[in-house]
């Protein structure tokens, strides 16, 4: 069975848990595979505390005047033979440059649960367990990449969108 997935490319755990933590982990309760890629894999304590499992980056996009982690989702379809495509979203330290971006992205509310475990991943990756209600997602932009044809047999559809925005752009290939 393909499921859905969420990929959260960072440059160390501690800023996947403090900038997506939230996200990755209602994702991960809700039965999605949630990944953080790493340049270098190493103590994965924190990430597992949210339901991720850790990776390296395999050549693929990673941002580079990106101060936080890069959110990719999509949605899991049963057809190989529809289009497949994923959105790209930055989190991190807001700045005055991400706020025109900010209409067409998305805040995650957390699930009290998400609220909990991320004080622990917080507390694991060695800061202070402090937890906000919501997470802010903007659009990533160029979008990264898409993944088509049959590789992942993913894409993204509205019901499952955890947005408040509306939809945006899509590069395809």
């Amino acid at each position: 069975m393909v499921r859905s997935r969420m990929e959260v490319w960072a440059d160390d755990p501690a800023g996947a848990v403090l900038w997506a933590g939230g996200l990755i982990c209602d994702l991960a309760m809700a039965g999605w595979d949630v990944v953080v890629r790493l340049p270098v894999p190493s103590d994965g304590r924190s990430l597992e505390i949210l339901g991720a499992s850790v990776c390296g980056h395999e050549e693929q996009y990673v941002p580079h005047e990106s101060a936080g982690p890069l959110v990719t989702l999509s949605d899991a379809s049963p057809d190989p033979d529809r289009e497949r495509e994923a959105l790209s979203y930055l989190c991190g330290p807001v700045g005055s440059d991400r706020l025109s971006f900010a209409d067409n992205g998305f805040r995650h509310r957390l699930s009290v649960g998400a609220r909990a475990f991320k004080a622990h991943a917080l507390r694991a990756s060695g800061l202070p367990g402090e937890v906000a209600t919501t997470e802010l997602f903007w659009p990533a932009m160029p979008l990264p990449f898409s993944v088509e044809g049959s590789s992942d047999g993913r894409t993204l559809d509205d019901a499952t969108t955890p947005r408040t925005h509306p939809k945006p752009a899509v590069r395809r290939r």
